[in-house]
């Protein structure tokens, strides 16, 4: 491996250094398909419960139904829930009745 980046290469992250980011696709490129899918797995359950999180902080008061069509709606369009369930998510500043 390389120390040194071919002329005009950039990192995926202006944080993390070339032989970093060489030491990371190495990685990636070493696991199976089922060790990718558990990454993938995690990290799609991570981002629900953190969109979850920032829900209830900034809605309070709603039902646990209200945030999950919300969450929905944040994660997939709300042009998504109302062709699929029928349901118009309103803005935040709109409470569901």
């Amino acid at each position: 491996m390389s120390a040194t980046p071919p002329p005009g290469y950039r990192t995926q992250s202006e944080d993390t250094s070339y032989e970093v980011e060489q030491m990371l696709f190495e990685r990636w490129r070493s696991m199976d398909p089922a060790e990718k899918a558990a990454l993938v797995g995690a990290a799609s359950v991570a981002l629900q419960d953190l969109t979850m999180a920032g829900l209830e902080q900034r809605l309070p008061a709603a039902s646990r139904r209200e945030l999950e069509l919300r969450a929905l709606a944040l994660m997939y369009g709300k042009e998504i829930v109302r062709d699929l369930l029928g349901i118009e998510v309103p803005d935040e500043s709109v409470r569901f009745a």
